[in-house]
């Protein structure tokens, strides 16, 4: 979804935090493995029109596969911008959050799991927070 009405942000801006240029994915020195990546990315944000689907989770799901493509290519970055991408609704929540407060918790865990130990240990202990709500509401 590329517009700015709908649930997410655009894609074009995504794909630019991203440092992803789709004109530059044709370059041969891009090694194939990572352009294959970085091709479903792009399709995954601008292409893909979540707004039409019948679940919350499917509307974010563009967003979603494109995390676990920048995970593939460990792009840490990337897939933590992702995670924290303020959604245009009229609490401007981040992904995760919004998916917390959807009640996707099974998500939210496996969200958290991938980038564990990926960055610096304040998004660790963001993130064992995170893990911490979710495990209390599922009682565990």
């Amino acid at each position: 979804m590329d517009g700015e009405e709908g649930l997410l942000p655009s894609g074009k801006i995504a794909l630019s935090s991203l440092g992803i240029a789709p004109a530059r994915l044709r370059r041969r020195d891009i090694p194939r493995e990572h352009r294959a990546h970085c091709r479903a990315i792009t399709n995954w944000l601008i292409k893909y029109d979540g707004e039409q689907a019948i679940s919350n989770k499917e509307k974010l799901r563009g967003v979603l596969e494109s995390f676990y493509h920048c995970c593939a290519l460990e792009d840490w970055r990337g897939a933590i911008y992702l995670l924290h991408m303020p959604l245009n609704t009229p609490t401007h929540e981040d992904v995760h959050n919004q998916l917390f407060t959807w009640g996707y918790y099974s998500d939210v865990i496996a969200l958290y799991e991938n980038v564990m130990d990926k960055s610096s240990p304040l998004l660790n202990a963001t993130l064992l927070n995170g893990l911490g709500a979710v495990y209390d509401v599922l009682g565990k």
